[in-house]
């Protein structure tokens, strides 16, 4: 029985770097998940990049799903992304940019409060007047600090589902809302704004995920910060958790220097048995910004295609993380289809930049550290990490972070994806 890959490029999602790539794997997909159980286990030994770790004897028939066979053969010490997860959800996020929810993310602070991080357009959540800032006190008439599983107290992933949920907003103002949840369509430039500062006019930009529908967005922002005759740029990565490769060049062709035109921006890496298939990919530089310096808001959950960008750019221009180290993948995994009902991304490749950089599992360290302002929306001048931002660019330097800030971690929940269904944005 043969297996396909869909031809998408890499990146990371959730936790990992996924990629798709870009050749295609024609194919028959197998008709039940006893079949794909087999394929798992057939395609990790064929593509995995620690192949060499895979263990000597191993059956799958004694795993129940495909999921668990996966799971059975992931090397554990670095492999924190490979998955198998539903298909039709995987698609529907990475090729056209859907989901079934609510269309927020949420982040708990210290405090197990729960802060809504962002909000899509035109979602359920934004309708219903919801923003970044406002804090979720009651889940279906529950205080949720007394919730302890928040992601099973959404619910079902379908729409018509309604929740009942309380807010406060960021005057103190309660909002008690009905929500009803629908197909949300994302928007991954989540703000875009044109700054008036010391150090001249600065471009923000807020991107959240590397997908198909970012095309459109990327290029129409880069146009307006063009017609601005923008000086800097502050890209904010804060929740950007990865997504597709070709995309990640794109928007590295919109920032290079022009200096970068057709040099290489990174290397594919496959295991010993792969090695035909290692490849280059170069900047196509996009318009006539022509910036030496990058600003980036970065936290751990900056990750996969995100930190390839990073460290694409670095050997071209000087790149400045402001924030919290990166997650940590410099891996990309491969989309194999089984069954029609499966969605197979083992990690089959490292990624390096041109001066063969690429181990960061620990992360990308950040230049200066500050800390994310979930009270305060994006633009605002006084959230933490832009204020920071702006402050290097006027200064070259960034004070220690003020007490407003909020730390936290991010909930994996049916909050702006549904996460459970897609690999941990491990795409690259």
């Amino acid at each position: 029985m043969q297996y396909s890959s869909s031809a998408i490029q890499a990146f990371l999602l959730l936790a990992s770097l996924l990629v798709f790539s870009n050749c295609n794997k024609d194919a028959e997909p197998g008709p039940s998940a006893n079949d794909c159980r087999q394929g798992v286990y057939d395609i990790v030994q064929e593509w995995y990049l620690w192949k060499d770790r895979l263990p000597a004897s191993f059956n799958p028939a004694d795993y129940e799903t495909p999921a668990a066979v996966m799971e059975a053969l992931r090397y554990k010490e670095d492999d924190r992304w490979s998955s198998v997860s539903d298909l039709e959800a995987f698609q529907q996020f990475f090729e056209e940019g859907t989901f079934v929810g609510i269309g927020v993310g949420l982040q708990y602070d210290s405090e197990q409060n729960i802060w809504i991080t962002y909000v899509y357009e035109d979602s359920p959540a934004a309708q219903a007047g919801v923003e970044r800032g406002w804090r979720l006190v009651t889940l279906g008439g529950q205080d949720v600090t007394m919730i302890d599983d928040v992601d099973a107290a959404f619910g079902a992933d379908e729409a018509g589902i309604s929740l009942d949920m309380g807010f406060l907003d960021r005057d103190g103002m309660a909002h008690d809302l009905k929500v009803t949840k629908a197909t949300v369509n994302i928007n991954t430039v989540l703000h875009q704004q044109v700054l008036t500062t010391g150090a001249g006019k600065v471009g923000y930009l807020v991107f959240k995920n590397f997908i198909e529908t970012s095309r459109t967005e990327l290029n129409d922002a880069f146009a307006d910060f063009q017609a601005a005759g923008i000086d800097e740029l502050i890209l904010d990565f804060r929740y950007n958790g990865g997504g597709r490769v070709n995309i990640a060049t794109l928007l590295a062709g919109h920032i290079a220097p022009l200096s970068a035109d057709n040099q290489v921006l990174l290397q594919y890496l496959h295991n010993e048995d792969k090695q035909s298939e290692n490849s280059t990919v170069t900047i196509d530089k996009q318009g006539a910004l022509d910036f030496s310096r990058l600003v980036i808001l970065t936290t751990d959950g900056t990750a996969s295609a995100s930190e390839l960008m990073i460290n694409g750019l670095r050997p071209y221009m000087d790149v400045v993380l402001i924030g919290g180290p990166t997650h940590g993948k410099p891996v990309g995994s491969y989309g194999f289809q089984c069954g029609g009902e499966f969605a197979v991304s083992p990690i089959a490749f490292r990624v390096a930049n041109a001066d063969g950089i690429s181990d960061y599992f620990d992360g990308i360290e950040q230049d200066f550290e500050s800390n994310d302002d979930l009270t305060r929306n994006f633009g605002d001048t006084q959230e933490q990490m832009l204020s920071d931002a702006i402050q290097y660019l006027e200064t070259g330097s960034v004070s220690a972070a003020g007490s407003r800030s909020i730390e936290g971690k991010g909930i994996g929940a049916k909050s702006a994806i549904v996460r459970k269904h897609l690999p941990e944005l491990s795409s690259f």
